[in-house]
């Protein structure tokens, strides 16, 4: 007796639901805080002494900023006006990125203060 013989659209199929399975659990670590490190929770830092406008500006910024990535990393990365412009208009224009110009502005004001003015123990 000659054991069965899979079909190949059975393992088409098989091939298929594995590579959704395996794209479905990048997407969850990525989102839901698994092995994706840009979901890792910083701690705030003390904007107290800062303006008003500015305090308000941060709310915006860590709220926005913090749905994907370390606030570490966008400190890191806008280190300048020119740069914290640019990375604010890249990140706005990626499909998830759910925030106004006018909240764009406000980061961008932040960034540009928290540079001009850093805490004594930044990160």
């Amino acid at each position: 007796m000659q054991p069965k013989r899979l079909s190949w659209t059975f393992l088409g199929q098989m091939a298929g639901l594995l590579f959704v399975v395996s794209l479905l659990s990048t997407a969850h670590a990525q989102y839901y805080g698994g092995a994706y490190d840009g979901n890792q929770k910083d701690a705030p830092i003390n904007v107290s002494s800062y303006p008003a406008d500015i305090q308000h500006a941060y709310k915006t910024f860590r709220y926005t900023c913090s749905e994907c990535h370390t606030l570490a990393r966008a400190f890191d990365e806008t280190s300048t006006p020119a740069t914290a412009k640019h990375w604010v208009e890249v990140m706005q224009a990626k499909p998830a990125a759910d925030f106004s110009d006018k909240q764009a502005q406000e980061i961008i004001k932040f960034l540009n203060y928290y540079h001009a003015h850093p805490p004594e123990a930044a990160w």
